[in-house]
């Protein structure tokens, strides 16, 4: 049995990177255990870890929620899942992706701003350009969710409350709870769109903006969210104005009935409004809580204050009279006040003047609510005041850059992203007016601290994967297809501590300007999620990824029995089969497209040692490359290397 910590995903810069020599005698280990049958990996103080063998043999996999598995014998390249066809996995076309520093490139834009690089995604950033590639990205249609019309749980007339009761006998009532009032429709419109669709660089946005503008499905009115229409119109919203104006971004969250009530903002009356959403607007949507400078440093070196509670409090009176569009129906047993309109997530929310304070308010930035302005007026007050403050700026600059590149930018990239979001100009992309998220995103994604490969060895460079771009990174990057079933609540998503849109708090699944445990000046977001449990977990998924759960030799996670459209999540290796008649080939191929070159010499030498011998090319049948690719793939995804992306 191996020991290993939680240094295997050892952050650069945050208190030190691995050195190369300490990756590669942990990297030999871990390769040496793959080259054994039933090896086990054991997390100081937590879970042990199945280590699949270069043969196939049982181990077992266990940790926080991690289920026994069992790796497949191997001999034929066809399986079957429950609830589904066969599932072949052919040889495909060869992989094209080469080594060179244009091949590098490509694969860190493609892991910054997508859901994984793939293949055919490093092949399009090449021959377009980064450059154009974004332009383009910018430009193409906008994926959708699927269930953004099911308002009838909400304007269905003459039932007892709950919709699923009304058509009892007709279906059935628990998948009709699940596919009308959970999230469950849309984690998994979610994760296909994630692995499969065009628009990646919108769809990335749109999951990172969600993580700044958290609706959580969790304890909203008691259940989930009371219907599974208004999250995927919250999630949609969210898409659709991802590369628009952060002003109109904050606009159109301020009045989304999704987020008045997970923050309690709706049917707030002028006499006594509730904090709540006033509270997080600062805070956590626009210019958080210690005074900055452009350069997204502290304005003498120490948090002074931007707002104290009752500037909250001016806020929330600012933000009074507004309740749920109409069309909403009365449920039984619920109450209403007398002025305001049953529960609606269809529309934005309806100004409800009568109940809008008429006080004069004195906000951020000089800006004054004057007395007897109605809700829209008050509303458009509460938007310059944010849009003009100083804070803003640097604020936004800094959760995107950490979101997308680098946990620790430099505070001169941080200025020149500021700048972009403020002039709404990046070169030659923006409208020029200040907030514009096309501009700010690509001032983030081709600013050279992001782009130089050089600035990418550096010590204090990178972020850890978070756990949705650790699963759809692996899926793409191998070929791979999912229905997204396994990956969210109840199941790795919570293994792994990123339920999708289930977070825990207002907060995020994780603090987006966390530090790293022990100190104050080394953010490290994603680590605030990643125990020795968590840890254990992300080496299981790609266990059971890889070997487990699946007839199937190519691995796999079972379809769901029974439900329409099933397919399970599993991986096609066809792709790679030509490169595995030559392990040197095959690893320096998988370093490339998996970890954008970050293994040493060593670390690829022990991979490659670890592999069958493939002297003799014509006697290695794809069965064969595909324990071969899989070993590989095992020590590179839980390496350091491909965990902490830079």
């Amino acid at each position: 049995m191996i020991i290993i910590g939680p240094v295997m995903l050892a952050l650069a810069g945050c208190g030190g990177a691995m050195s190369d020599a300490a990756v590669s005698t942990l990297v030999s280990q871990v390769s040496a255990a793959i080259s054994k049958t039933g090896g086990s990996v054991q997390v100081a103080g937590s879970s042990t870890i199945s280590v699949p063998g270069a043969t196939a043999s049982t181990g077992s996999a266990s940790g926080s929620g991690s289920t026994t598995a069992t790796a497949p014998t191997s001999g034929t390249t066809q399986g079957t899942t429950p609830g589904t066809t066969p599932v072949s996995f052919p040889s495909g076309q060869a992989i094209s992706l080469g080594t060179s520093s244009a091949d590098i490139s490509a694969v860190r834009l493609a892991n910054q701003a997508s859901f994984g690089a793939t293949d055919a995604l490093v092949s399009e950033i090449k021959a377009k350009g980064e450059t154009q590639w974004i332009l383009d990205q910018f430009n193409l249609p906008v994926s959708r969710y699927s269930s953004t019309e099911k308002t009838q749980i909400h304007t269905t007339t003459n039932y007892t409350g709950n919709y699923c009761v009304e058509l009892a006998g007709k279906v059935n009532f628990n998948d009709c709870v699940r596919d009308w009032y959970s999230s469950e429709p849309v984690k998994l419109d979610f994760f296909v769109q994630a692995t499969t669709g065009l628009d990646q660089l919108r769809m990335r946005t749109a999951h990172f903006l969600s993580q700044i503008f958290v609706v959580s499905n969790t304890n909203v009115n008691g259940t989930d969210l009371n219907g599974t229409y208004g999250l995927a119109r919250f999630q949609q919203s969210l898409r659709d104005q991802a590369f628009g104006n952060y002003k109109d971004l904050l606009r159109s969250v301020t009045l989304s009935p999704v987020m008045a009530t997970y923050l309690t903002l709706v049917n707030n009356s002028k006499t006594d409004p509730n904090e709540n959403y006033a509270r997080e607007l600062l805070q956590l949507f626009s210019v958080g809580t210690c005074l900055l400078n452009p350069d997204g440093t502290l304005v003498a070196g120490e948090c002074k204050p931007v707002y104290n509670n009752d500037m909250v409090r001016q806020y929330a009176f600012a933000l009074s009279g507004w309740t749920y569009p109409a069309g909403g129906v009365q449920l039984p047993g619920s109450s209403v006040p007398a002025w305001a309109n049953p529960v609606n997530f269809a529309g934005s929310m309806k100004a409800v003047p009568d109940q809008h304070d008429q006080s004069q308010r004195s906000l951020l930035s000089g800006v004054s609510v004057p007395s007897g302005s109605t809700p829209q007026q008050a509303l458009e007050a509460v938007l310059d005041s944010i849009m003009k403050h100083p804070n803003t700026g640097p604020f936004v600059a800094l959760r995107f850059i950490r979101n997308f590149v680098t946990s620790n930018p430099s505070p001169q990239y941080v200025a020149r992203v500021t700048n972009a979001f403020n002039s709404g100009k990046y070169k030659t992309i923006g409208s020029g007016v200040q907030g514009d998220l096309s501009a700010t995103i690509a001032a983030v994604l081709l600013d050279d601290e992001a782009r130089n490969l050089s600035t990418a060895q550096q010590a204090s460079f990178g972020k850890l994967r978070e756990p949705v771009l650790l699963m759809t990174g692996i899926i793409r990057a191998l070929n791979g297809v999912t229905d997204g079933q396994y990956l969210g609540l109840g199941f790795y998503g919570s293994t792994l501590e990123q339920p999708i849109f289930n977070s825990p708090t207002v907060f995020n699944y994780y603090f987006l300007d966390g530090m790293l445990g022990g100190k104050s000046d080394v953010a490290a977001p994603e680590f605030s999620i990643t125990n020795s449990n968590a840890t254990a977990a992300r080496v299981n998924f790609v266990q059971d990824l890889l070997y487990s759960w699946n007839t199937a030799p190519n691995g796999g996670l079972v379809a769901q029995p029974g439900r329409t459209g099933a397919v399970g999540t599993y991986l096609s290796l066809g792709s790679f089969y030509q490169a595995a008649s030559n392990p040197v080939t095959l690893v320096d191929k998988l370093d490339v497209l998996l970890t954008a070159g970050q293994l040493s010499s060593a670390d690829r030498a022990a991979i490659v040692s670890s592999l069958p011998s493939t002297a003799n090319q014509n006697m290695v049948s794809d069965a064969q490359k595909a324990d071969m690719i899989r070993q590989a793939v095992f020590a590179i995804t839980t390496s350091p290397q491909f965990q902490i992306q830079r």
